[in-house]
């Protein structure tokens, strides 16, 4: 099921989880350093880049239900 409110994938377009990583612009490069992208094409620019990018990096996954009830109560 697809949810509107969640951040699509810029460069995949897949609806996905949030993440944060120290490194993040180093591993986005110029590219996709101001786009949002998911942690699964982080972890491919990070490997096509030979990077280890796993080092400080946070997920913060979301259930659909989870997310869902935050917009409700104006928290997206």
């Amino acid at each position: 099921m697809s949810d509107p409110t969640r951040q699509g994938c810029a460069r995949c377009h897949r609806r996905g989880w949030g993440f944060w990583s120290p490194i993040f612009h180093t591993v986005a490069g110029h590219t996709w350093r101001d786009a949002d992208i998911c942690v699964f094409c982080f972890g491919e620019l990070g490997d096509e880049k030979w990077i280890v990018w796993t080092e400080g990096l946070k997920i913060m996954p979301m259930s659909m239900k989870e997310q869902r009830e935050g917009v409700e109560r104006g928290n997206p």
